[in-house]
C-alpha cells in the first residue's frame, strides 16, 4: 500500500484516479483549492488538505510523506498566456521542488499532446519527435515538464491526446447533439486524431508510478488507433441508438462564439468555454501520437476500444441525467 498525493483529485481525470487509488487498497490525499468543486470526491475516505501550486507555503503539508504524486492540477482554458505559465509551469515547479525536498519517490505529471504540437505530416508523433506545441496551453506544458525534470525529481511524464469518458463535459455537447439527431462538425472532419478513454489513462498513471527504471521518461498515451471525427459522429451515434444529420459549422460563427466566450469570461472573472487561440489549435494540423512506448514498457492491458468507451459514456450521462 502506498500513500499517494493527488492535485486536481476533484476534477474529471482525477476523480477516477482518486477512485482506483482507493480500490487497490492506497492512502490518499487531496490537494483542492478552498473554492473546488468537490462532488465527485467529497464522500471519498481521502485526506483532504487546502492549498494552491501557485502558493509554495501551502505544498509542504500536502507533500509530506507522500510516496507518490500524481499532479493533475493545472489551466485548460485562460485568457492569456501568463496565466498558463503562472499556473502549468510555475505551479509544476513548486510542487516538484517540494517534492524534492519531501523525498517523494515519484512524480506523474499528466501533461498533454498539446506539448508536442500536432503532427505536421499525420503521421502519429513519437517521444522522440521534437515538440512544436503551436497554443499557449501547450508551452506551458511543455515548460511543465521541463521544470519536473530540472528539479530532479523522480519523475514521469504522461501526454494523452483528448480524454473521455464519464463525467467529462468537454465532450457532453457532441452527445446531447447527437441525441437531437444532430452531429456537430467542426473542420476538416477526416482529420487524423487520437484519443483516450479515461479508465486507460488512469492505468497507465498507476503503472508510471510502480514501474522501475523509467524515471526521466515521457510516454504518449493513447487508445492505439488513428480516428477522425466523422468515425467518432458516427460510433457516437450507434452508442446513442441514432443516426445523426451531420451539420457544419462554419468558421466564422465559430471564431464568434470563442470572442463571446472569452468577453463573457472577462467580464465575470470565469473561465472561457472556448477561446480563439483553442480554435486555432484545432484546426492546426493532425493530432496524432503513437502510444506503442508505453504499451511496451508500461506493460498496458488493452485499452478500451471506441465503440465500447462511447457507450459506457453515454450510459453514464443517460443515468445521471446529463443526457
Amino acid at each position: 500500500m502506498a500513500f499517494a498525493l493527488v492535485t486536481g483529485a476533484n476534477g474529471f481525470i482525477g476523480s477516477h484516479l482518486v477512485e482506483r487509488l482507493l480500490a487497490e487498497g492506497h492512502r490518499v490525499r487531496c490537494l483542492v483549492r478552498a473554492a473546488s468543486d468537490r462532488r465527485w470526491i467529497q464522500d471519498l475516505p481521502v485526506e483532504f488538505v487546502v492549498g494552491d501550486v501557485t502558493d509554495p507555503v501551502t505544498l509542504p503539508p500536502a507533500v509530506a510523506g507522500a510516496d507518490w504524486i500524481f499532479h493533475l492540477g493545472g489551466a485548460v482554458k485562460a485568457l492569456d498566456e501568463a496565466a498558463f505559465v503562472k499556473i502549468n509551469a510555475e505551479g509544476t515547479r513548486h510542487l516538484a521542488e517540494a517534492a524534492v525536498h519531501q523525498g517523494t519517490r515519484r512524480i506523474v505529471l499528466i501533461s498533454s499532446l498539446a506539448a508536442a504540437g500536432p503532427s505536421p505530416d499525420g503521421h502519429p508523433l513519437g517521444e522522440d519527435d521534437p515538440p512544436r506545441p503551436v497554443s499557449a496551453y501547450g508551452r506551458s506544458k511543455l515548460a511543465a515538464e521541463e521544470a519536473v525534470f530540472r528539479s530532479g525529481a523522480p519523475a514521469v511524464v504522461l501526454r494523452p491526446p483528448a480524454v473521455y469518458g464519464p463525467r467529462d463535459r468537454d465532450v457532453l455537447v457532441f452527445f446531447r447533439m447527437a441525441a437531437r439527431g444532430l452531429a456537430l462538425i467542426i473542420g476538416d472532419a477526416k482529420r487524423p486524431l487520437s484519443l483516450v478513454h479515461v479508465s486507460d489513462l488512469v492505468s497507465s498513471a498507476l503503472c508510471a508510478a510502480t514501474e522501475t527504471d523509467i524515471e526521466g521518461r515521457t510516454y504518449f498515451v493513447s487508445d492505439g488507433r488513428i480516428h477522425d471525427w466523422i468515425g467518432v459522429v458516427e460510433a457516437l451515434g450507434r452508442a446513442l441508438g441514432r443516426r445523426p444529420r451531420r451539420l457544419k459549422v462554419p468558421s466564422p460563427v465559430l471564431g464568434l462564439a470563442a470572442w463571446i466566450e472569452e468577453r463573457r469570461a472577462a467580464r465575470t472573472g470565469g473561465r472561457p468555454l472556448l477561446t480563439r487561440e483553442r480554435l486555432r489549435e484545432f484546426r492546426s494540423g493532425a493530432w496524432v501520437c503513437d502510444g506503442s512506448r508505453a504499451s511496451r514498457e508500461l506493460k498496458l492491458k488493452p485499452p478500451v476500444a471506441l465503440e465500447q468507451g462511447l457507450a459506457s459514456t453515454a450510459a453514464w450521462y443517460r443515468e445521471n441525467g446529463w443526457l
